[in-house]
C-alpha cells in the first residue's frame, strides 16, 4: 500500500498544474466544450485526491495531520473541495485557476516532502479529534476563499471606479457574482467551524477532563467564531454591502492568522502538537 500511495501522491502535483492550466485557458478562452471538461475534470481530482488521503489512514492507522508536510496536503484538498462547492453553487468557472493554483503549491510541498515515518501523538487516531481538526480546517479554508474573493471584489471595484478595464475587468464576474461567493464561502464556513468547536468541547472533556477549558487558542477561536457570527448574520441580512462584506472577510483572515501567529510563537496552548 506505500507504494500506491507514494505513486499517487506523485501524481497529484501534475494533477492540478492540468487543472490550473486548464482553468486558466478557460479565463482567457471560455468555451462550452472547456467548460464540459472543466465540470468533469476538477471533482475527478479532488476524488484521486481523496482516495489518497483514504489510502493514507488506512495505512497510518492515524488522521494524516501530524506535519506540516501532511497539512500542506490537507489543506490542499480544502482549497479543492471548497472552491468546487462554490463553483456547483455559482455556476462561475473563472476564477478557479488563481485558487486552485494555491492548492498546486501546497501539493507540491507535500509531495516533495512528506514521509510515512515517525511517532506521532495517540490521539491522532481518535475519531473525535478527526472530526474536530477536519471541520475547523475546512472552516478557516472557506474563510480564506471568502477574502480570496473579497480581495477580488475589491480590484474589480477599484477597477470600474478608475475606467481601468484591463483582462481582470473582462474576465472576472460581475461585482454581484463575486459578492455572493464571498458570502457563500461565510455561510458553510461558519457552520463547519461550529460543528469543529462543538465536537472539540466534547473530544476534550472525554479525553482530557482535567485540563483547563478555556486555553489561549480557545479564547482566541471563540473570539473568531463570533466575529464570523457577526459576518454570517450580516450577509443573511442583506445589512452588508458587497464592499463592506468584502472588507470584512480580510479583516477575519488577519484575525486568523494573528491567531495561528500568538498560539504558534508567543503563548503556550493545548493545541501546540504535531
Amino acid at each position: 500500500m506505500e507504494s500506491l500511495i507514494t505513486v499517487i501522491n506523485a501524481l497529484l502535483p501534475l494533477l492540478y498544474l492540468g487543472l490550473v492550466v486548464a482553468y486558466a485557458r478557460y479565463f482567457y478562452s471560455p468555451s462550452p466544450e472547456m467548460e464540459g471538461r472543466l465540470t468533469v475534470a476538477l471533482p475527478g481530482v479532488i476524488a484521486f485526491h481523496l482516495l489518497e488521503m483514504v489510502l493514507r489512514v488506512l495505512f497510518l492507522e492515524r488522521f494524516p495531520m501530524a506535519n506540516s508536510p501532511e497539512a500542506a496536503t490537507a489543506l490542499a484538498l480544502c482549497l479543492a473541495l471548497i472552491y468546487w462547492y462554490l463553483e456547483w453553487q455559482i455556476k462561475v468557472k473563472t476564477t478557479g485557476a488563481f485558487l486552485l493554483a494555491l492548492s498546486l503549491l501546497l501539493q507540491i510541498y507535500s509531495s516533495l516532502s512528506i514521509s510515512h515515518v515517525g511517532e506521532v501523538a495517540d490521539f491522532f487516531a481518535n475519531p473525535l479529534f478527526v472530526f474536530h481538526t477536519t471541520s475547523v480546517l475546512l472552516g478557516y479554508t472557506a474563510f480564506f476563499v471568502a477574502a480570496f474573493f473579497g480581495v477580488l471584489y475589491l480590484l474589480l471595484h477599484y477597477q470600474i471606479k478608475t475606467a481601468g478595464f484591463g483582462i481582470v475587468f473582462r474576465r472576472m464576474p460581475p461585482l454581484e457574482t463575486l459578492g455572493e461567493m464571498c458570502g457563500k464561502a461565510i455561510i458553510p464556513g461558519f457552520i463547519l467551524l461550529s460543528s469543529g468547536i462543538l465536537m472539540g468541547i466534547y473530544w476534550r472533556n472525554a479525553s482530557f477532563p482535567d485540563d483547563p477549558h478555556f486555553d489561549p487558542k480557545v479564547v482566541l477561536t471563540y473570539a473568531i467564531w463570533v466575529y464570523y457570527l457577526l459576518l454570517a448574520l450580516g450577509r443573511l441580512s442583506r445589512r452588508l454591502s458587497g464592499k463592506l462584506l468584502a472588507y470584512g472577510t480580510l479583516i477575519g483572515f488577519v484575525l486568523i492568522t494573528l491567531n495561528y501567529l500568538v498560539i504558534r510563537f508567543v503563548v503556550s496552548s493545548f493545541h501546540n502538537f504535531g
